[in-house]
């Protein structure tokens, strides 16, 4: 059963203050194989990383843009309160490299993809791409982004996918995999929007090299 933190959000569905029992329960759960914590109807998972210190991830299935956000900031809050004041971030940053898991994506080759995406971001709104809604909706969040990112749907392929910026950061913070072709999420597959053009034809967005002047 999650341990329930609900009772401590507040009016705007933050994270409060944690009794320090509570976040020890935590903790020895997360040391003996996971730890799940309930906050409203967002379920976290809290692991053990790297002597002692603590990583939470929550799944974005379901969850509105603004819901996702809000669950993101509650999970950063909650790695502090574990880790004396560290994010989960900062705690892999610091990890030395013959301790880090074989799989895990080394600490600077995620930051190039998180630089990556903040290059290439841009307001859906005001996009000059001329699209379907359905080919603007983000497979995460379901729903059409303010801020979003457009990625290949596998590394050598030119058809591409928008996603909402802030879900899209969080796959790779989480070292998750492509949701369409489960590869490892690189750099290469984060692509400007100005280099992208919609296919009536096929419904999809498509990537080109160089850059389109006028889509």
């Amino acid at each position: 059963m999650p341990i329930n933190l609900t009772p401590y959000l507040t009016a705007s569905g933050g994270l409060g203050e944690i009794p320090q029992d509570t976040l020890s329960g935590i903790r020895t759960l997360a040391f003996n194989g996971g730890a799940q914590v309930q906050m409203g109807s967002t379920i976290v998972t809290i692991r053990s990383v790297f002597l002692g210190f603590f990583m939470g991830s929550v799944s974005p299935e379901g969850l509105s843009e603004r819901a996702l956000r809000t669950a993101l900031n509650n999970v950063n809050r909650l790695e502090r309160d574990l880790n004396g004041g560290l994010s989960g971030r900062q705690i892999l940053a610091s990890i030395p490299s013959p301790y880090a898991s074989p799989p895990r994506p080394s600490v600077m080759q995620t930051e190039l993809v998180l630089e990556q995406i903040e290059k290439c971001s841009f307001n859906v709104n005001s996009s000059s791409q001329r699209a379907t809604e359905e080919a603007l909706t983000c497979p995460i969040t379901l729903c059409i982004p303010e801020h979003g990112v457009i990625m290949r749907n596998a590394g050598d392929s030119d058809v591409c996918t928008l996603y909402d910026k802030e879900s899209l950061k969080h796959l790779v913070n989480t070292s998750s995999p492509h949701p369409l072709s489960r590869e490892k999420i690189t750099e290469s597959m984060i692509v400007k929007e100005n280099s992208c053009y919609f296919d009536f034809t096929s419904g999809s967005i498509k990537n080109v090299r160089g850059e389109i002047t006028r889509l």
